[in-house]
């Protein structure tokens, strides 16, 4: 059994923290150690610090970010005192150098914040809701992206928050999470009340929906589409409800579905893939699951419980990958 990543898990209770866990070359995950901290929602690594959204750490109504330091070994190190993101139920972070960029939910705003202080805008929308749900840099790096589940609109901004274009997505799909193709000509938008993925196009700032394809080709009760991720030429798309994943060749603007993976566990809030595992963070199951595929099929290596998971985030042991 060798160690190949550290990861770490956004265990968002009262109670909760911050697990940091090892995956092993056999699919198992080890317990490393595990950082209090009130509801994380969301998780970035960079380097070596975790940047962690805390759903309401001051019982403001606001929700907070902080960062934790990451030691040599992986292992969690103290935390910053939490600041205000200016919103409510932050959901989405991306880090720029020393700025981090906020998606609140609740409040429909995004938020710049700098060691000099913060600015929000707030989205305005006649007879529907804004709900900001995903922010960051483009595929060129120049702009930021950002998706509003409640408008059906991804945003374009600069790095003020100034902002510049907006494409649509079909009326009440409700984008949530984008992906890039490797060439950055091409986003993948997820949309969580319509199971579906839109396609766009991409240049200098601007997108342009291509088509909309169904995430979830096969009936299912109540259903809503979460993560998505893009690795190796496919397409990954997490399903609540249907507890399930399913995978599309991407081939630019064309997506082909493959096969669906179960999920291991119940409402598989968030997913990513590291080598040739696939690690969910499964909510209402209280459980990470941890698959791999093997002749054609994927199999369940192991589930670790842990407190209404939320995001996982990883890097290779030792920082070597």
């Amino acid at each position: 059994m060798t160690p190949l990543f550290d990861l770490y898990i956004a265990c968002c209770t009262d109670d909760g923290g911050i697990a940091h866990v090892v995956l092993c070359d056999d699919g198992t995950l080890m317990k490393a150690d595990f950082a209090p901290a009130p509801s994380p929602l969301w998780l970035v690594r960079e380097n070596r610090r975790l940047h962690t959204l805390l759903v309401d750490p001051s019982k403001t109504g606001e929700s907070g970010y902080a960062a934790f330091a990451l030691g040599d070994d992986g292992a969690l190190g103290q935390a910053e005192k939490p600041v205000s993101t200016g919103g409510a139920e932050a959901c989405h972070l991306s880090a720029v150098g020393e700025t981090v960029y906020v998606a609140n939910y609740q409040s429909g705003s995004v938020a710049k914040l700098t060691p000099d202080g913060r600015f929000v805008r707030r989205h305005e929308s006649d007879g529907v809701t804004p709900h900001t749900h995903y922010i960051a840099p483009s595929p060129d790096g120049k702009f930021l992206l950002c998706t509003d589940l409640g408008t059906d609109t991804v945003f374009t901004y600069d790095f003020d928050l100034n902002p510049l274009y907006a494409a649509q997505t079909p009326t009440g799909s409700g984008p949530r999470h984008l992906a890039y193709s490797p060439d950055g000509k091409f986003v993948y938008c997820v949309n969580e009340c319509g199971n579906t993925v839109t396609v766009f196009s991409y240049e200098n700032g601007r997108l342009a929906p291509l088509q909309t394809v169904n995430a979830l080709p096969f009936d299912h009760g109540e259903s809503y589409a979460a993560a998505v991720r893009l690795c190796d030429g496919r397409l990954y798309v997490s399903h609540r409800g249907a507890d399930c994943i399913t995978v599309f060749s991407a081939d630019g603007a064309q997506l082909t579905f493959e096969e669906t993976v179960p999920c291991g566990g119940n409402w598989p809030r968030d997913f990513d893939l590291f080598g040739e595992f696939l690690v969910c963070t499964n909510e209402k199951s209280d459980s990470v699951a941890v698959l791999r595929k093997r002749a054609d099929e994927w199999a369940l290596c192991s589930t670790l419980s842990l407190p209404r998971p939320l995001c996982v985030v990883g890097k290779g042991v030792a920082y070597g990958i």
